[in-house]
């Protein structure tokens, strides 16, 4: 059976989540571990530059694959 690649929303969304999660948390942690705000802001950006871009559309064509298995 061949499988459908996830549609460009469904990847877009994906990433958008990705991004959003790594965000709060380099800059949650960073303020956590008392950095101050303009710190804990270039810890986050820092973390979205070391995004690993290829494992998340990994992610995504392999839950896309499972979905379409059902």
């Amino acid at each position: 059976m061949r499988s459908t690649p996830p549609s460009p929303r469904t990847v877009a969304e994906e990433v958008h989540r990705a991004c959003v999660e790594t965000t709060f948390t380099a800059y949650e942690t960073a303020r956590m571990d008392g950095l101050c705000h303009e710190g804990a802001w270039e810890i986050a950006v820092n973390a979205l530059r070391q995004l690993d871009l290829g494992a998340i559309l990994h992610k995504t064509s392999d839950t896309a694959r499972k979905i379409n298995q059902k």
